[in-house]
């Protein structure tokens, strides 16, 4: 696996096309990508956007067409953007609660669940608000390495 840097727009396109509820890569306002691919095909992908550097927050959007994607240095390198390059104290995402395999996932990485937003994304579709803090990152650095 390798990753892309300085495609942007290619890897917010990406991922905006594999999250419903996103309505289109320009609904991520300001951002930075990262794609990982596989040979020269993106396998999955992560937008760094909300980026309040004031506050150390960004929020983080992501998809992927495997699970294969996810391995420990893969997200230990996804994770490094927001706490290494921006120094942030907390990256968020929002996941619908109906998502059960990402909001496995995102839990199994490290990220707490902070609340649910009622109705977030649509009528009964609830936004299930998770965050990661600096202390969680490093915890999951030394988890894996």
């Amino acid at each position: 696996m390798r990753f892309i840097h300085g495609q942007d727009a290619l890897v917010a396109e990406w991922v905006a096309a594999r999250i419903p509820h996103i309505g289109g890569p320009d609904a991520f306002g300001p951002h930075a990508t990262v794609g990982v691919a596989n040979d020269d095909k993106l396998i999955a992908g992560i937008v760094y956007h909300n980026y309040l550097p004031r506050y150390g927050h960004c929020e983080i959007s992501f998809a992927a067409d495997t699970p294969r994607f996810a391995t420990r240095g893969v997200i230990r390198a996804l994770l490094s953007v927001p706490f290494e390059q921006y120094a942030c104290r907390t990256a968020s995402l929002m996941i619908p609660h109906k998502a059960a395999r990402v909001l496995r996932f995102v839990g199994g990485i490290g990220f707490v669940r902070r609340g649910c937003l009622p109705e977030f994304f649509a009528p009964g579709v609830h936004g299930e608000v998770y965050s990661m803090t600096m202390k969680d990152y490093e915890k999951l650095r030394q988890r894996i390495g």
